[in-house]
């Protein structure tokens, strides 16, 4: 299978057998919703997580490859293409606005 397919997998097993990361995002201005978003629900055309708090602040997820950026207003406030890797018990993603 194509790698996205795999890289999707990971993050179903994980999120079966509930192994996840607790992820820390910051903006340097306080105040924003993250979203969340892993290849697979990007190629399907499905929505994004929403964080439950503003930044800057923490989210549990399950370990995965994802989407992450920032929304003021609704509207993104940084790069919704950038990608990165939650495999760690403990991420930091910090997103530039």
């Amino acid at each position: 299978p194509p790698a996205e397919q795999l890289l999707e997998r990971v993050t179903q097993l994980a999120k079966e057998r509930n192994v996840t990361s607790l992820v820390s995002v910051k903006t340097k201005v306080p105040g924003a919703r993250v979203q969340f978003q892993t290849l697979g629900q990007r190629e399907r055309g499905q929505s994004s997580l929403a964080s439950s708090q503003l930044t800057n602040c923490t989210q549990r997820l399950p370990i995965g490859f994802y989407h992450v950026w920032a929304e003021r207003g609704n509207k993104p406030t940084s790069d919704k293409a950038k990608f990165f890797s939650i495999v760690d018990r403990q991420e930091l993603v910090e997103l530039e606005e």
